[in-house]
């Protein structure tokens, strides 16, 4: 008999071995670790990491990241699944849809972020729909980058710097406003400035920001935050020689230029070679496009289950602000 229960201490050894089963990654199988994504305090049980059991073997999965979005001024409760699996011999054997099942009853609606096609089609047998996120951008430090994003790996044009980055630091010659790290509670004020009575995106009170921000031992680098006396502020982490910026607020488009320089800067010494990052604007994404930045060929989407008719109404057609600070990339 299949059940779904929380991941807790007595389940711990059996799904280490499922994990191990399914993923390379070192980290997807340590109990510290999932009692500290999936937002757990106590670290002794959780009620965002659902398990499939089939006696005391673990058979499948799905994570919970609670969080909290605001949809045109209000204020919802809501989750983000990731890191789903099925055991392959218990595939076709609905799993999937138990564990769905029991998500959907913690919450007023479950987000999911970029789903794979096998995942895809999945979500739609659950009545999951799906709206447009932001355009992903790269920009290489070096021409060495741009062929490897296309599978060639041209050691001596990791010497050469791009060409933009000379441009970028002409103008902000002239800007003489730089850029200095500051605090998670001065960051929290930029969040007040969101367009809440326009706009869908997740909102990041005081604790989710804390557990976001700071580092967790080895398996994750924490979130550092950067502001000017301009009023502009960026925050992101540096992993495995790349910046990934989590979120960002500018007054002007040519801002962005300063915090590729200012990012450059900071990483110089630790031989950066990308910044990643998203955008929902699509001014910002124009002028990006003929600035050396590549934008990815297709956007982000994310995919929503809901029973409210009235969200399943005001989602149509409509667009969610989506940053990396939604995602769980890297963590």
């Amino acid at each position: 008999m299949i059940e779904i229960k929380n991941y807790g201490p007595e389940f711990e050894k059996s799904h280490t071995e499922f994990a191990k089963k399914y993923w390379k990654t070192y980290r997807r199988g340590v109990p510290e670790y999932i009692y500290w994504k999936f937002r757990n305090k106590d670290r002794k049980k959780t009620t965002t990491f659902l398990l499939a059991l089939d006696g005391e073997k673990v058979i499948g999965q799905l994570g919970l990241i609670d969080c909290k979005i605001n949809v045109f001024g209000k204020i919802l409760d809501s989750q983000w699944s990731c890191s789903a699996m099925v055991d392959e011999a218990y595939r076709g054997k609905r799993v999937a849809e138990y564990l769905y099942d029991k998500a959907h009853e913690l919450k007023i609606i479950t987000l999911g972020s970029d789903p794979s096609i096998p995942l895809t089609k999945s979500m739609k047998k659950y009545n999951y729909q799906f709206m447009n996120g932001p355009w992903k951008f790269f920009f290489p430090f070096n021409l060495g980058e741009i062929f490897r994003l296309k599978g060639y790996d041209y050691k001596f044009l990791h010497q050469i710097p791009n060409p933009f980055l000379l441009l970028f630091s002409i103008i902000n010659l002239f800007r003489k406003n730089t850029f200095k790290e500051i605090g998670k509670d001065d960051y929290l004020e930029f969040e007040k400035n969101k367009d809440g009575k326009n706009s869908i995106y997740s909102v990041y009170d005081k604790e989710f920001i804390d557990w976001r921000f700071n580092e967790f031992k080895d398996y994750y680098p924490g979130v550092k935050t950067f502001g000017n006396t301009d009023g502009c502020c960026f925050s992101g982490y540096f992993k495995n020689k790349g910046f990934y910026i989590t979120d960002y607020y500018i007054n002007k488009n040519v801002d962005f230029f300063s915090i590729v320089s200012a990012v450059g800067s900071l990483y110089k010494s630790q031989n950066i070679s990308m910044i990643r990052f998203m955008s929902s604007s699509w001014q910002l994404n124009r002028l990006l496009q003929f600035s050396g930045f590549i934008k990815f060929r297709t956007r982000t989407v994310i995919a929503y289950n809901t029973k409210d008719s009235n969200l399943l109404e005001l989602f149509k057609n409509k667009e969610f602000y989506y940053t990396y600070l939604d995602s769980d990339e890297q963590i």
